[in-house]
């Protein structure tokens, strides 16, 4: 499957309109007003990435600390279950979650499950380490999984 093959079919679910064959090879859109979504290639393999919460303030460095230690007993934690990859841009201090996907092992029957598999992990995972996220919304939102 490739890229575009990939994200037309995720715009489709989330009925939105085709996508246009982006010469940067990086998609993103907006899941149910809420998560900010790429797609994109590295190395061979298709990245699913989504922003978590809001960018660490250096003020807060103690609850940086403490945040990123529980995210990372987290992830060690849900490894077998959770393939999710957490990660930190060094510049603007903004958390990611990302998801690697092998294009070879992508069909149109269980790429949309992957995705939905990973929007269902985010909400999991921004439940759990960021109260401020507004509960009516997301993947698990009824008007989402219509």
């Amino acid at each position: 499957m490739t890229l575009h093959d990939f994200v037309t079919l995720i715009y489709k679910q989330l009925g939105m309109p085709e996508p246009k064959v982006n010469e940067e090879a990086k998609y993103e859109f907006t899941v149910d007003d809420h998560w900010e979504v790429s797609v994109y290639t590295k190395q061979k393999q298709f990245v699913l990435q989504a922003k978590m919460g809001k960018p660490l303030s250096p003020a807060n460095e103690e609850q940086n600390c403490t945040l990123l230690r529980e995210m990372l007993d987290f992830n060690l934690k849900t490894m077998r279950i959770m393939d999710e990859i957490f990660c930190m841009d060094g510049e603007t201090q903004q958390l990611y979650c990302r998801k690697l996907l092998n294009p070879s092992d992508l069909n149109e029957k269980n790429g949309w499950n992957l995705v939905e598999d990973f929007l269902v992990n985010l909400e999991i995972i921004e439940d759990h380490f960021f109260s401020n996220v507004p509960k009516d919304k997301g993947p698990m939102h009824p008007s989402f999984l219509s």
